[in-house]
């Protein structure tokens, strides 16, 4: 994945606005699909060996019942479809906690598709991350899908998995301390957007955080860029666990 194509992506989830964060681990090169309307967040795409992209993406929606339901209507809904076989493959463990693994066969005019789908809810908020892949394809895919699953997380503090993250905290706190003084005739959108600050500071350190941390992904990357950004823009302070 090269730079340019990280900064526009950036710039599309420049809207995404989220108390908490739910993020996985795509493949890496994989692209991205953005999506204008709920409830797909985002879409990671890989290069098609037929006429079928392998897929990535996840969803999300509001709900007031436990896993255990929500598997259930889903169960309903697949099973009313006469082009769907559905599966329960049962509890599977990932970075946000115990979630459900189901295994879809979806028949399609194009040829039968293999999906993996992992339900979790946490607070209120159901999370589907599903992969899909042409089911002839499934067999060489399946490591790269169940890699991204098992790395499925919803946290508030997006620096909480990484290595190293006191030297990561120490430098986006000192990211704030450099940001320009605050001006009568410039909001701090243009601060942020200021030659100076972004050839010295801004960009240095959006180097660091692309060129590294290879364990969390591209994806994580973007979001921690974009909520770094927006505690400059609108002067909100850095609470970032460092124990």
């Amino acid at each position: 994945m090269t730079v340019k194509w990280i900064l526009a992506l950036c710039f599309f989830l420049g809207t995404l606005q989220a108390k908490e964060y739910a993020y996985f681990t795509p493949p890496q090169d994989w692209k991205v699909i953005e999506h204008d309307e709920e409830p797909v967040k985002i879409t990671f795409i890989g290069k098609p060996k037929k006429n079928c992209n392998p897929l990535i993406n996840l969803a999300t929606e509001e709900v007031s019942i436990s896993l255990k339901e929500y598997v259930a209507i889903v169960q309903k809904n697949c099973e009313a479809d006469p082009n769907r076989e559905w599966r329960d493959l049962g509890s599977f463990s990932t970075l946000a906690g115990e979630g459900r693994l189901t295994d879809i066969l979806r028949k399609t005019t194009g040829g039968d598709l293999r999906q993996l789908q992992l339900l979790f809810i946490k607070e209120g908020i159901a999370y589907v991350v599903t992969t899909s892949c042409a089911k002839e394809e499934f067999l060489e895919l399946s490591q790269l899908f169940y890699a991204a699953l098992k790395s499925f997380n919803v946290t508030s503090d997006l620096f909480q998995a990484v290595k190293e993250k006191e030297k990561l905290a120490s430098l986006t706190s000192q990211l704030l301390k450099d940001f320009p003084d605050a001006s009568a005739t410039a909001s701090r959108t243009q601060l942020f957007l200021d030659k100076k600050f972004q050839k010295e500071k801004w960009l240095p350190f959006e180097k660091i955080v692309l060129n590294n941390y290879p364990e969390m992904g591209n994806y994580w990357k973007i979001l921690l860029l974009k909520d770094i950004k927006n505690k400059l823009i609108t002067s909100q302070d850095f609470n970032y666990a460092q124990d």
